[in-house]
């Protein structure tokens, strides 16, 4: 009788921590309300193909809005944008605006000043994920919505099974009613660069279980408040012969790395 009752006040317990971490209800529920919420805050990079015939936009990957006139995306199609623009090839972002896709000229990028070299004195193995893989587009007028990102103490305090969600674009999204693909899951670990436990400060791998695909690399991950924690990225390499019940492994990294980029970055 003892012992039922230790589990009940346990269970109970539980339960109460929970309602106070997470403010009541289904995560996912939440979740799935941020994601319909801020459809209008993700964009599809695209370029102008000059090879067609119409001059037709071609998508080129996820980026969102993190302020008015600012982006953010993955390193590899910040510094894809940088190429094709010093080419004078023009870059867009579509966004899904109150009277349907907006095009927002892409003026300027930000890459993140640190790269793997920075990281691998003393190292002998590469990192499980492309170090600092974030970066900014800056556009010519307003975003219809944007995101906020956590604060520092709440980036600091994630950890094992905090619910968070995603939202993402892949290649067949369309440029006339750009809808986001979303899910959402629990953060799975957080490590430095190598899967290493480590201090709070320097853990900005983020392993997930959401329902990802590589192709959604670049797009936001967001708690249940709605602000952005980190952003998807893709393994640095992978298992070359994984075993048929092996399921590949994704991450993203901390949102704070922007730090280093965005002057405007919010502090506590």
């Amino acid at each position: 009788m003892l012992v039922g009752g230790a589990v009940a006040i346990i269970l109970v317990a539980a339960g109460i921590g929970w309602y106070l971490i997470y403010g009541g209800g289904d995560p996912a529920e939440k979740l799935a309300e941020v994601a319909d919420e801020k459809q209008a805050a993700m964009g599809v990079l695209t370029f102008r193909d000059s090879s067609s015939e119409d001059d037709k936009l071609q998508g080129n990957g996820t980026a969102w809005a993190i302020a008015p006139r600012v982006f953010v995306t993955n390193a590899a199609l910040v510094w894809s944008a940088s190429e094709m623009m010093n080419m004078s090839v023009d870059i867009f972002i579509v966004v899904k605006g109150e009277n349907g896709a907006e095009q927002l000229r892409v003026t300027g990028s930000r890459q993140h000043p640190r790269d793997l070299s920075s990281i691998m004195s003393g190292r002998d193995s590469l990192p499980i994920a492309a170090p600092f893989d974030i970066g900014l587009l800056l556009v010519e007028r307003d975003a219809p919505a944007w995101f906020e990102i956590a604060g520092e103490s709440d980036l600091l305090a994630m950890e094992a099974d905090m619910p968070i969600g995603f939202m993402a674009h892949t290649r067949t999204v369309s440029l006339t009613d750009p809808r986001p693909r979303s899910g959402s899951g629990k953060i799975v670990a957080l490590t430095n660069y190598w899967g290493e436990a480590s201090d709070a400060s320097e853990r900005y791998v983020i392993e997930y279980d959401l329902p990802v695909i590589p192709e959604m690399s670049g797009g936001p991950i967001f708690n249940v408040d709605g602000e952005v924690v980190g952003l998807l990225t893709i393994p640095m390499i992978s298992n070359p012969d994984p075993s048929p019940n092996e399921s590949p492994k994704y991450y993203g990294q901390r949102i704070d790395l922007l730090k280093e980029v965005w002057s405007d970055y919010p502090r506590d």
